[in-house]
């Protein structure tokens, strides 16, 4: 994460005065509210802009991220003040997510290791993340752990176990990545059909989890992917579409070969699937014989 003076500055690079946005906004939530700038490092390396505003007495901060407020003020479709509306709207409008983040600094590792889920990500282009938090080598792919955050049983959003969180609660590798696996398997999955119906080749499926957060994490579960082998009576391949879904086909004896298929997989993650959602250039396949999941291309 950037400090806030390298922030700032990247902010002036586009145009906008932290200095002016800061001011504004306390005019609107308080002098006493503290504002501060950061840009975060997130998925496969991708930056971005966000503002953290935290109330008075508050233990938390709420960051909203800039980045595509910033771009309509640089293409005109907004000026400074309709941008400290949106920010401000925003915050107002999140007050609960806060306090749900709020309730896990209250429940401590119990309520962690209830709502951990597993997420997969790309292992070569997460590197730094990967030296920071808990982690489990998959195939070329990682798996890391994420919070959900809930209110009133709802979900608002999911925060990134990192070692820091591990070390203050005690909590063991072992445990985390236990828990991790046994919350994600017990919400269930999801499978729909995309091809049309009238069709049997070129059937093509779309795999996620039944609450739709980092639904590509199916692929670590043979037992789901096994059921859909046995219906269909043959091997998958499995294309990772983005970190929240991924495709799955029966394999075909007469189908595209294996290096068209990963051309095909390749060409989607550079032009329509935002960097930070990539999670693969890969193939791979589930073998029923083995019942394994493999890098194939």
């Amino acid at each position: 994460m950037m400090n806030q003076e390298a922030c700032i500055e990247r902010m002036h690079q586009c145009g906008l005065k932290a200095d002016v946005i800061e001011q504004k906004l306390k005019e609107r939530l308080g002098e006493n509210t503290s504002i501060s700038f950061i840009a975060k490092t997130g998925n496969n390396g991708s930056m971005r802009l966000g503002v953290a505003i935290r109330a008075p007495h508050a233990a938390i901060a709420m960051v909203i991220y800039l980045d595509s407020m910033v771009l309509e003020v640089m293409d005109g479709r907004r000026n400074i003040d309709e941008m400290v509306d949106g920010l401000v709207h925003v915050y107002l409008n999140n007050k609960d997510r806060e306090k749900a983040y709020q309730d896990i600094l209250d429940f401590g590792p119990e309520y962690i290791l209830k709502n951990v889920r597993c997420q997969l990500v790309n292992r070569e282009m997460n590197r730094q993340l990967l030296m920071r938090c808990p982690n489990t080598e998959y195939l070329d792919l990682a798996v890391i752990y994420r919070v959900l955050v809930k209110k009133d049983g709802e979900i608002k959003g999911t925060i990134l176990v990192d070692n820091k969180m591990c070390q203050h609660y005690q909590i063991e590798k072992e445990h985390l990545e236990t828990c991790a696996w046994q919350n994600t398997e017990r919400d269930g999955f999801a499978l729909e059909r995309i091809s049309p119906a009238d069709i049997d080749d070129g059937v093509l499926y779309i795999a996620g989890t039944q609450n739709c957060y980092q639904g590509a994490a199916v692929m670590l579960f043979t037992s789901f992917l096994r059921e859909i082998s046995d219906q269909l009576g043959r091997d998958l391949y499995i294309f990772p579409s983005s970190v929240h879904e991924v495709l799955i086909a029966p394999i075909n004896s007469t189908g595209p070969d294996v290096g068209s298929l990963k051309d095909m997989v390749e060409e989607a993650n550079r032009n329509c699937i935002p960097k930070d959602k990539i999670l693969s250039d890969s193939v791979y396949r589930y073998s029923r014989s083995m019942n394994v999941v493999e890098r194939i291309a």
